[in-house]
């Protein structure tokens, strides 16, 4: 994650999520300090997100709605 080409947005795919705990933190962290956005999903989240798009859905609107 850098200023030039993606820029300071990551994704965190975790086959089980990210537990609450150190990895939250450090994501934390890197908002607050650096201004880097990382979002987590899980496998989970990734065929709510396939099944949402084979239905004509907006996959992206899966992430939106976890965000508050």
């Amino acid at each position: 994650m850098k200023e030039k080409g993606v820029g300071f947005f990551g994704m965190l795919i975790a086959r089980n999520g990210v537990a609450n705990g150190a990895a939250n933190h450090a994501i934390i962290d890197q908002w607050v300090h650096s201004r880097k956005m990382i979002i987590t999903l899980s496998n989970e989240d990734l065929i709510k997100m396939i099944r949402l798009r084979d239905s004509g859905g907006d996959p992206v609107s899966y992430v939106h709605a976890g965000v508050d």
